[in-house]
């Protein structure tokens, strides 16, 4: 009953928000499985920036039922599945939390972690953050139930292992998921526990990233291309890491109380304001739970639970720092807070109405992010482009959704952008070149208003501009994530005069 009511509430309230366009689902969300799924990723060139090699097996679901489904309908199954956290956050809570509570005290303690802010912010999106925390909740609770038997560890391992496979970032929760794990049994029976994990953990990571990996080796002489280049070498890219640095730590320091000072400057880890008490409440409980381990006052579960967050904050932190792909902890933390604050004092009537009263504040003063909405029917573009036609995608803004609207036959090519730039010598930056100097009819781009001349600037190394005169709006507002108005121009080489066929 409290699944179902979750699914319905979290449904809805997808449906009213209306339709997501935030970047990476203008970027890559559609485009990504779209392009496999018509093949036309090998005429492409990196539409979607860097994003264009991402494995689009997470996102092949929403991309077939946006084509085939009316999407009110859509926006209710995602946040339906979303509500769905709320089971493995009940089975987490029992686990941890003392024996001879309430059920309904449980209940409203895992509730509160379908509430926080950058959770609620990603309801009817496809981030994944938010999706894939069920899996890896589901895992961590597996693991912690004793005695647990080898088969159910290596349903738990393949469980977190599809969660990692189906987006890399979740992989700061593995170390976490492993520590927690250990936690829960004796020391003679942790060879044991890694073995199942560990097997499971490949076997899940494998069945859903194996595919793609190889596909990615073949085609790209790297597993993982274009990530730690370094390493692979792959004449495609230059020579780096290529993963996003934004939000790294400048130091040991920052690295260490990354989720303190991100509560003070949100832009240390989000590009988008938002404010939730409870992850900092939770870092700044570790210390504390550290005492009550030392005298012997916490229970295992708990222990292993605030094991999990530290070991995850570590992680997240100098692996990424980006908060998004903190939500699972967003989601954990009451049941962390509430477990380590019932242990610690008795659990008298009062005691229960001041954790109630932390927890009902603590969620009074979220401050939601907002990734973009717009109404249902407004991805659609107004794009017309001739037979044997080009689309040149160049500057900063996410424009590889408008292939969904493109014959499947014409090819996008980002001349310039996150992955590569002006004067790349890659086998990528080659053909580019190669693509537009073979290409013998028409070329047209796809721009922002606000963004014409830095596109003008970067077509411009190719020998081509825009023709501004007969750009025509291809939208009928401009939305939250692009900011202006999206155009539809014809590019002309230089030189060539707007008489001349295209």
């Amino acid at each position: 009953m409290v699944a179902l009511l979750s699914m319905a509430l979290f449904g809805a309230g997808s449906v009213l928000s209306g339709q997501s366009i935030n970047w990476d689902l203008l970027n890559y969300h559609l485009y990504n499985p779209h392009a496999w799924w018509t093949g036309r990723w090998i005429i492409d060139v990196a539409p979607a920036q860097i994003q264009s090699f991402f494995n689009p097996l997470l996102h092949l679901p929403y991309y077939l039922a946006y084509q085939h489904l009316d999407h009110r309908l859509l926006a209710f199954v995602v946040g339906a599945v979303q509500g769905l956290a709320i089971v493995p956050l009940l089975l987490l809570a029992r686990r941890v939390l003392p024996s001879g509570l309430s059920p309904w005290l449980v209940i409203a303690i895992a509730a509160f972690g379908v509430i926080g802010p950058v959770f609620l912010s990603e309801v009817g999106t496809v981030f994944g953050d938010a999706l894939l925390g069920i899996l890896i909740i589901a895992g961590l609770s597996m693991t912690m139930r004793t005695p647990a038997s080898g088969q159910r560890l290596l349903a738990a391992g393949a469980v977190v292992g599809l969660a990692v496979g189906l987006k890399l970032t979740m992989a700061i929760f593995v170390p976490g998921v492993v520590l927690a794990s250990l936690l829960m049994r004796p020391i003679a029976d942790w060879w044991r526990a890694l073995s199942f994990l560990g097997l499971g953990l490949a076997v899940g990571y494998t069945l859903v990233a194996g595919y793609w990996m190889w596909l990615m080796y073949q085609r790209y002489d790297s597993p993982l291309f274009p990530f730690f280049n370094q390493v692979f070498q792959s004449p495609w890219a230059g020579v780096g890491s290529f993963r996003d640095s934004r939000f790294l730590p400048s130091g040991l320091f920052d690295g260490l109380f990354k989720p303190l000072l991100a509560a003070i400057d949100h832009s240390k880890a989000l590009e988008l304001k938002y404010r939730g008490p409870r992850v900092l409440l939770l870092f700044l409980a570790l210390p504390v739970a550290v005492w009550l381990l030392w005298r012997g006052r916490l229970a295992k579960p708990v222990a292993a639970l605030l094991a999990f967050s530290a070991a995850t904050f570590l992680a997240w932190s100098f692996g990424f720092g980006h908060y998004r792909y903190l939500v699972p902890i967003e989601m954990v933390a009451p049941i962390a807070l509430s477990g380590l604050f019932l242990g610690a004092v008795p659990q008298t009537r009062h005691a229960v109405q001041l954790l109630l009263m932390v927890l009902v504040l603590s969620q009074l003063a979220i401050k939601i992010p907002k990734w973009g909405r717009a109404d249902y029917g407004e991805l659609m573009l107004d794009i017309q482009v001739p037979e044997n036609a080009m689309v040149l995608l160049a500057g900063r803004a996410p424009l590889a959704w408008a292939a969904l609207q493109l014959p499947d036959d014409v090819a996008l090519v980002r001349v310039a952008g996150r992955y590569r730039g002006i004067g790349d010598q890659s086998l990528m930056g080659q053909r580019v070149r190669q693509s537009i100097t073979e290409h013998d009819g028409g070329f047209w781009t796809l721009v922002l208003k606000s963004e014409s001349e830095l596109v003008e600037r970067q077509l411009s190394a190719f020998d081509l501009r825009i023709e501004r005169l007969q750009c025509r709006p291809i939208q009928t507002r401009a939305f939250y994530s692009l900011g202006s108005l999206l155009m539809q121009c014809p590019v002309l080489p230089i030189g060539q005069s707007v008489e001349q066929p295209l």
